[in-house]
């Protein structure tokens, strides 16, 4: 299991609201092409390649401007919260708009048959916990979970092994576990 913090989704998000950030890539001329439109099949591509065994869940916690407000105040208003915030995130709630739009067209650009993103109502925690817990636990019983078995022949070796450790215990083999 992997987890994924966002990482290149921020390039379709973040760097689209605040475009100056794009031209400090120093990114070669896309030739006419959209970068965004590039940027969302690439995500879209290298989902498909992990698809290649790979179960990906992307769970996307949506939380409402108020919600968010109070969640700030909480972080300052209380010192052992003070890590979790920076005055930027106050001057990026102006941006808060440009930022739902690019939600949006990042939701649909890149939620597909192989990768579908589902979307969380994140402003009551223990909401959000049980959902996304309801997401995993699905995906989790779809591709049904094994320990992998033992190779036959590496098991009689394990066989061997136990009754070593045994008698190095002093244990009977009979009804032992």
């Amino acid at each position: 299991i992997g987890i994924f913090n966002r990482s290149h989704y921020e390039e379709v998000l973040v760097v689209r609201v605040h475009q100056d950030l794009l031209a400090a890539e120093r990114m070669p001329d896309p030739g006419g092409h959209d970068v965004w439109e590039r940027r969302y099949r690439e995500i879209n591509d290298w989902e498909r390649y992990l698809d290649n065994g790979i179960r990906l869940v992307k769970v996307m916690l949506n939380l409402s401007k108020r919600e968010q407000a109070r969640r700030f105040l909480k972080r300052i208003d209380h010192p052992e919260k003070n890590w979790k915030f920076s005055p930027s995130d106050i001057s990026e709630r102006q941006h808060w708009d440009a930022y739902q739009h690019a939600f949006e067209t990042m939701l649909s650009r890149t939620s597909t048959d192989w990768a579908p993103w589902h979307v969380v109502p994140a402003d009551h925690k223990w909401f959000s916990r049980l959902a996304t817990a309801a997401v995993l636990v699905r995906a989790l019983h779809a591709i049904d979970p094994h320990y992998p078995a033992a190779d036959p022949a590496v098991r009689g070796e394990m066989l061997r092994a136990r009754d070593e450790l045994r008698a190095e215990l002093g244990v009977e083999k009979a009804g032992a576990a």
